[in-house]
């Protein structure tokens, strides 16, 4: 038996009381996909920044210097903390909105990248940016789920780019938008593809120990910050995702 079959219904039951029972598991239905849905999504990033810390070991072991190191680790300790944060208000019957605050976008997005440098070098890729025109940009948006949104793209993007290519991202304006891209010159995703990248469990390539589910987490972030998300791609030449959000939530 089913976990939601919790209250079968039976003809000798009245109608209303089969009513209240239908009401009920679907409500039921309703919090375990929720919690569900929860779990998933961060668990996938939680990883990501287990990830980024064990760089930060490797490079110490390396003889790194000690600013990388740090750096590496202290942002990836934010966003944890964040998180933490997050699953504490979750726990406590918060559902996970949206929560908007003035972000800088300069100091925000430049630890982000500099975190996902120094574990592209490791893997022998570069990661450039073309970011001089954020400076003094202030936006009105939820600043974790911009990280985790970024976050992803630039791991899917250092998974799928070989040694010795490059990743860029770029940061501009439009009237009232703003627009992440992230460029990889990895092996390009198959035009057939294209149109199940968002879906869950999708993975481009079987050999990949991951879910599955980090391109939705981005869709679904994007989306709940009022935006959209597009990719092209070219096989054998690589991908771009660009990422469209307003200056303001409203």
């Amino acid at each position: 038996m089913s976990t939601l079959d919790l209250f079968p219904s039976s003809p000798q039951l009245p109608a209303y009381v089969q009513k209240l029972i239908a009401e009920h598991t679907e409500h039921l239905r309703h919090e375990l996909q929720v919690k569900d849905a929860f779990i998933r999504s961060y668990y996938h990033d939680i990883g990501n920044y287990i990830g980024n810390m064990q760089t930060a070991i490797d490079l110490f072991n390396d003889g790194h210097g000690d600013n990388d190191v740090l750096n590496l680790l202290t942002t990836s300790c934010k966003l944890l903390g964040e998180i933490h944060e997050n699953m504490r208000l979750f726990l406590k019957g918060y559902p996970d909105e949206v929560k908007s605050g003035n972000i800088e976008v300069a100091s925000w997005l430049l630890p982000l990248v500099g975190l996902y440098r120094l574990h592209a070098e490791g893997r022998g890729i570069k990661i450039k940016q073309d970011v001089d025109n954020i400076n003094g940009l202030t936006i009105v948006s939820d600043q974790l789920k911009l990280s985790r949104i970024v976050i992803n793209l630039l791991g899917n993007a250092i998974k799928f780019t070989n040694r010795g290519k490059s990743i860029y991202v770029k940061v501009y304006t439009r009237r009232t938008h703003f627009y992440i891209e992230v460029q990889d010159e990895g092996l390009g995703i198959p035009a057939d593809k294209l149109t199940d990248i968002f879906l869950p469990y999708v993975r481009l390539n079987e050999t990949d120990k991951g879910l599955g589910i980090g391109l939705t987490i981005c869709k679904e972030l994007v989306e709940l910050l009022q935006g959209d998300i597009s990719v092209t791609s070219v096989l054998s030449e690589g991908t771009t995702f660009t990422v469209r959000l307003p200056l303001s939530l409203h």
